[in-house]
């Protein structure tokens, strides 16, 4: 990654070669990224900010190698108990994202 580009040319450039899909948990709309290959799948769960492209660097150092899932987190997710509820049911039973892609 070029230091010298500024931060939003980033961006852009990451969403423009990383396209990201929908699905609904419990009526909570999820923003999620799974890109990369490998069998071997690894889940970035993001911070306080909940916006999943902040990963981007480490994506974009670690998809050649690797899958990885990660997401926004959902705005109707209003308590960390909503939140963990919906992950359980989209990555641990597969149940929003396609079972396909999901690490058994």
């Amino acid at each position: 990654m070029d230091i010298s580009t500024p931060y939003e040319e980033l961006v852009k450039d990451f969403l423009n070669e990383h396209q990201y899909q929908e699905a609904t948990v419990n009526g909570a709309h999820f923003h999620y990224l799974l890109c990369g290959q490998g069998s071997t799948t690894l889940i970035f769960l993001v911070g306080v900010m909940g916006l999943s492209y902040l990963y981007m660097p480490y994506i974009k150092a670690l998809e050649s190698d690797y899958r990885i899932l990660t997401f926004d987190y959902p705005y109707e997710c209003t308590d960390n108990r909503k939140l963990a509820d919906g992950i359980s049911v989209s990555v641990f039973d597969g149940r929003a994202f396609r079972k396909d892609h999901i690490p058994a």
